[in-house]
């Protein structure tokens, strides 16, 4: 893919967003019932996946 700010090719999984507006992966997981999951769970989640940049979406997709 072409970046439409700066039209170098790159990986769509490497373009970033002001504040984690987008996500692009192929991994997800769903919590329900859970009580809000805190940053330091988020962390610790990409960290266990290799240092995975990770993303929070809370609420109904």
């Amino acid at each position: 893919m072409h970046c439409p700010s700066c039209a170098r090719p790159s990986r769509i999984d490497r373009w970033s967003w002001e504040d984690d507006y987008y996500a692009c992966g192929h991994l997800g997981f769903t919590f329900w019932g859970w009580a809000e999951l805190t940053s330091d769970f988020t962390r610790e989640i990409g960290r266990k996946l290799g240092g995975h940049r990770t993303v929070l979406l809370a609420g109904k997709l």
